[in-house]
């Protein structure tokens, strides 16, 4: 009688599974995917720094959405491929005034 051998099922299992690979496979049709239009009205919830609970709503267009990450991608990119400059005060307003140009965020009102 025969003993079972684990060792030999173990070999045997990758000439298994290779053999179940070189089935013909036949080509499955995927649905294309509709393009999205860049009029659609698209809101986003953005979490208020600074509080646990406020939250902002935020609704756009896809194009107005895309444009804006174009526009915070420039300003990364620009902000890291600049070259060092010795005084940093003057760094962080040029950040600032081209955040505040680009409509990423607004002056403090003056008390």
């Amino acid at each position: 009688m025969a003993r079972w051998n684990p060792c030999r099922i173990m070999l045997s299992l990758p000439l298994l599974v290779s053999a179940g690979s070189l089935m013909a496979i036949e080509p499955v049709d995927v649905p294309k995917k509709r393009p999205l239009d860049p009029n659609e009205k698209v809101c986003e919830t953005w979490h208020v720094l600074g509080s646990r609970l406020a939250v902002r709503r935020v609704c756009a267009s896809r194009a107005e959405w895309a444009d804006r990450q174009r526009r915070e991608r420039d300003i990364i990119d620009r902000t890291q491929t600049q070259l060092c400059v010795t005084n940093p005060a003057t760094v962080c307003a040029a950040r600032l005034n081209a955040a505040i140009g680009a409509g990423l965020c607004r002056r403090r009102a003056a008390r």
